[in-house]
């Protein structure tokens, strides 16, 4: 399976002098995902033309942090709005690319569960800093938490590439349910 990784950032052009570069990075969709309690809320305000969730989506998630500010009318424009309509997605961690994807069991999971549980993982499991962390992607994060599931399958005596990996096997059922739902949010 592929994960999206090369395309996870877009470039807006806001006008022929201001383009800015957004990145969907975890602390992004963490703080967007609290501040309008859920995704669907900031995709249907953007939708409908608001102005502050489109410039709080550009400034969560612009790289650098030096532009000149758009003019509304550059904010509102049709193209525009629709960049960052199909962003959302993106942000919270959707892979378009994912094919076998398995039905949920049990009670759905919130974001902000599955992000937190995203942030332990980069943290805990990777090692990798809290800056790196918060500014990595969901994409980065769970495409690096299954190559490290496949590093510790081999480690532990993995028999060939045929061989269906499962690093979870032998865990308590909760445990196993819970790491084996990283990465999926409720959608």
């Amino acid at each position: 399976m592929a994960m999206r990784l090369a395309n996870d950032e877009i470039t807006l052009a806001l006008s022929p002098s201001v383009t800015v570069t957004l990145r969907p990075s975890l602390r992004a969709a963490f703080r967007l995902n609290e501040k309008y309690d859920g995704f669907q809320a900031l995709f249907l305000a953007i939708r409908e033309g608001n102005l502050t969730a489109i410039t709080d989506l550009i400034d969560a998630t612009r790289i650098g942090h030096r532009y000149r500010e758009p003019s509304i009318a550059e904010l509102l424009a049709p193209e525009v709005k629709d960049r960052l309509l199909a962003f959302i997605p993106v942000l919270c961690g959707a892979d378009d690319n994912k094919t076998d994807a398995e039905p949920q069991s049990g009670e759905p999971r919130t974001f902000e569960e599955e992000f937190t549980d995203l942030y332990k993982v980069a943290t805990g499991w990777l090692k990798w800093p809290p800056s790196v962390a918060w500014s990595a992607s969901i994409a980065e994060i769970v495409n690096a938490r299954d190559g490290y599931l496949e590093l510790m399958a081999l480690r532990n005596g993995k028999r060939d590439d045929t061989e269906t990996i499962d690093a979870t096997k032998g865990m308590p059922a909760d445990l196993r349910k819970e790491i084996n739902a990283i990465g999926r949010g409720k959608r």
